[in-house]
């Protein structure tokens, strides 16, 4: 649930076609790196189950990063009405998003390795922009993975 529930947020930006309004400025600054942190939080402490001081300090950093970098309104990628948002008016670097997948997604090598190589790569130079919106794409075909997985 936690990795598909980002979907939730871009349709309430797309509802409100991102508008520089409240429902903006929560949506985007408190609600998306909200379900961010979480699928960190959640693949570290419950999946990987970390005790280590270190990471738990380094993990804190990166939830405190998701909330600095996403702070403010989200805008239109360009102005057709299928346009995705641009989260914080601040475009997430490729740098960025290996370093959070690969957090996400740690231990499953194969899964990420599908994820940047043919998925994020490749749609980055079809779509031009809004890879956060790609990783709303990525984060269902995980939540698919997921309930896969655990309900056999």
């Amino acid at each position: 649930m936690i990795f598909s529930s980002i979907q939730l947020a871009d349709a309430i930006l797309w509802y409100i076609k991102m508008k520089k309004n409240n429902i903006n400025y929560i949506v985007t600054s408190y609600l998306i790196p909200t379900i961010l942190s979480l699928q960190v939080l959640y693949n570290v402490f419950i999946i990987q189950q970390n005790t280590n001081f270190y990471i738990t300090i380094l993990i804190i950093g990166m939830c405190l990063y998701i909330f600095y970098k996403l702070n403010g309104y989200s805008i239109s990628l360009c102005n057709n009405k299928l346009s995705s948002p641009v989260w914080g008016s601040n475009e997430i670097k490729l740098w960025e998003f290996i370093i959070f997948a690969i957090v996400v997604i740690y231990p499953n090598w194969t899964v990420f390795m599908i994820i940047i190589l043919f998925l994020y790569i490749p749609l980055s130079f079809f779509v031009g922009g809004s890879y956060g919106s790609m990783w709303c794409a990525i984060a269902n075909l995980g939540a698919f993975y997921y309930l896969y997985k655990y309900s056999i």
